[in-house]
């Protein structure tokens, strides 16, 4: 069983700008649900919503979810840029997530695109989410849903803002999430104790005796090692949808695996969830 919530109040303005060139969409009073075995959802004031969510289901995340729906019906052309604001933070956990996808808001609830996992911090944040039309798009209900049950959290929602460009639109420079996590600086603590790890457990002294045609030992020469391949396999999950689809950000993704990787394995695209949204 579930319940449902929805609520009007007024949008503040996007700390976020808003690349030039694309379409509002206008739509009605977000709404949420949690399956009452997952949690459940309450509004607070300023128009913040909250979901609660105390069973995780990876399987099942659409049992806790945000979503908003265009007022009019919306005709909106294959490979249209579709940018979504969400002003959002994660109430109890070090890190909350979310799932952003655009889809049909009616039974059989056909994706329009790809779904995108946001990061949340406990502080309020406006993070925007750049997906693509992958079908043309004509729909009386198109909607924008965020869901949630795919761990044990409490986020909140105080907004969301969705706007549409024209196919073939140069995104280069829209507003995006940069990932991050603590550490990551150059001078970062951890580093100096890494760097001496791998002086001592991933390097190794190397003699080679370099001769000429004749077989003759060959001195005072300068020599040049080029590395075709490490023998350690380094690694990533990456994801199957920037593997096939050609924008500018999914080929520097394919540049970026190519030169760092020697191994890969699918991210999320074999589990559940991702299937049952192709499918």
């Amino acid at each position: 069983m579930k319940s449902f919530l929805a609520l009007l109040f007024t949008l503040p303005t996007l700390a976020i700008d808003i690349p030039a060139g694309g379409t509002r969409i206008v739509t009605h009073p977000p709404s949420a649900y949690v399956f009452a075995s997952h949690g459940k959802q309450q509004s607070l004031a300023q128009g913040v919503m909250q979901l609660q969510v105390t069973k995780a289901d990876p399987a099942q995340p659409f049992a806790a979810q945000h979503s908003v729906t265009a007022t009019t019906p919306q005709k909106i052309a294959k490979g249209s840029p579709l940018l979504a604001i969400i002003r959002c933070r994660s109430v109890d956990a070090p890190r909350g997530t979310l799932i952003a996808k655009w889809q049909e808001g009616a039974a059989p609830y056909p994706a329009f695109s790809s779904y995108s996992e946001i990061g949340l911090s406990r502080e309020w944040q406006e993070y925007p989410v750049l997906l693509m039309a992958e079908s043309d798009i004509s729909s009386d209900r198109l909607q924008f849903i965020l869901l949630a049950a795919q761990q044990a959290q409490t986020v909140e929602i105080s907004q969301v803002s969705l706007f549409h460009y024209p196919p073939n639109t140069d995104v280069s420079s829209f507003p995006r999430t940069r990932r991050t996590y603590e550490g990551r600086d150059p001078d970062a603590a951890w580093r100096k104790e890494a760097r001496a790890r791998i002086e001592t457990m991933r390097k190794a002294d190397l003699s080679a005796t370099f001769l000429d045609e004749k077989g003759q030992p060959i001195a005072g020469k300068k020599v040049t090692l080029d590395l075709k391949r490490h023998a350690f396999g380094f690694g990533s999950a990456v994801n199957v949808d920037n593997l096939t689809r050609t924008t500018p950000d999914t080929e520097q993704y394919r540049r970026i695996i190519e030169e760092h990787f020697s191994m890969v394995v699918f991210e999320n695209d074999l589990k559940d969830f991702p299937c049952a949204m192709i499918n």
